[in-house]
């Protein structure tokens, strides 16, 4: 069975989050933590000076970007085949793994990564 996982984008001055990408597989901290951060350098490396990292909803729509081009990495060695990421409701709950991705008003300031364990929930 796959590790799944869901990302989530929000604002940490809104209690709503704005959109919530869904991983069938490779949701281990191991990964999902590294391929996190391999994002925002990504995002700061293609759009220099247009980051959007204030802007949950902009961010989360890079992040499919970055997934789809395949710069993300699989340990089961495929490349995008069309089912292993996708949009997903905020509530959406069948998943092992979390990653909430605050943003902050600062454009300064980078966004933070937080991981929790669905199975808690």
């Amino acid at each position: 069975m796959s590790t799944r996982a869901v990302v989530r984008f929000f604002r940490t001055d809104q209690e709503t989050i704005d959109a919530a990408i869904y991983h069938h597989s490779d949701g281990y901290p191991s990964h999902m933590e590294d391929e996190l951060e391999r994002f925002l350098e990504w995002n700061k490396r293609e759009f220099p000076g247009n980051e959007r990292e204030d802007h949950a909803s902009y961010l989360a729509f890079r992040y499919c970007v970055f997934l789809a081009k395949g710069l993300a990495y699989s340990r089961s060695g495929y490349d995008y085949d069309g089912y292993s990421f996708g949009i997903v409701k905020p509530d959406y709950s069948d998943f092992a793994y979390r990653y909430d991705v605050y943003t902050f008003n600062d454009k300064d300031e980078r966004p933070m990564i937080v991981r929790s364990d669905g199975r808690e929930e």
